[in-house]
């Protein structure tokens, strides 16, 4: 329901401690998954700019984790939380994640840069430039 969406992202805020976040961003990985509307509603109440801020200064693995797995949700199939995500500067983060983390980290943070790419050839062209920094192993620019 939209409530329960409206109450997901507003403890997605970084007021919010962090475990309790990525409990939250979890979830909406979860029902994101596949759901257009519930890719809007998460997008109009404004998560994607916490499950970025919680992707860039989470300190769990836990953290990093669901934030990643939200963004590929989000990014599925929908051009304009695409560009949403690249502006408000999650391309970067999740590059740096494949060469960091466990595994798990890693498959998330590849499946949300294939999912920004589909179909955006400005994110394609972000995204490949960041690579190519990171097998070169030169630090990826802030």
């Amino acid at each position: 329901s939209a409530g329960g969406v409206g109450l997901l992202v507003r403890l997605l805020d970084v007021s919010v401690r962090e475990e309790v976040r990525a409990h939250c961003a979890a979830a909406a990985a979860e029902l994101a998954n596949g759901n257009r509307q519930i890719q809007d509603a998460i997008a109009a109440l404004g998560g994607i700019p916490c499950l970025v801020t919680l992707l860039r200064e989470a300190t769990s693995e836990k953290g990093v984790e669901a934030a990643s797995a939200a963004l590929r949700s989000l990014a599925a199939q929908h051009p304009r939380n695409q560009i949403t995500i690249a502006a408000l500067g999650g391309i970067l983060p999740l590059v740096s994640r494949l060469g960091l983390g466990n595994a798990t980290i890693q498959a998330e943070a590849a499946q949300a840069l294939t999912n920004l790419v589909e179909g955006n050839t400005d994110n394609e062209a972000t995204v490949a430039t960041l690579l190519v920094k990171l097998l070169r192993g030169a630090k990826t620019p802030e």
